[in-house]
């Protein structure tokens, strides 16, 4: 990874600390956390404490942005497929 997408991927890491979740309740069968969108005003602001000005930083809160789209798909795709097979081994032994 070359050094400038190191400063994006990075930023994302340190964004993310911060994330909220959304808890959806199953009923009896529990429940699951759902991970929110860092907003993007938070993404601006640590492009510009690390001196992102004008384009290049509408840039770099594009591509943390869709770094984080990126994650919260593959996350809320695992998130469904355990919760779908949970629900299946639940029906089984019913």
């Amino acid at each position: 990874m070359g050094e400038e997408a190191m400063a994006y991927w990075l930023a994302f890491i340190a964004l993310a600390r911060d994330r909220q979740y959304d808890s959806l309740s199953l009923g009896m069968g529990g429940g699951v956390r759902l991970p929110c969108v860092i907003p993007r005003e938070a993404i601006r602001r640590e492009a510009q404490r690390q001196g992102y000005a004008g384009d290049e930083l509408d840039d770099f809160v594009e591509i943390v942005a869709g770094l984080d789209d990126g994650f919260i798909e593959i996350e809320t795709k695992r998130i469904a497929a355990e919760t779908k097979a949970a629900a299946a081994r639940m029906k089984k032994k019913g």
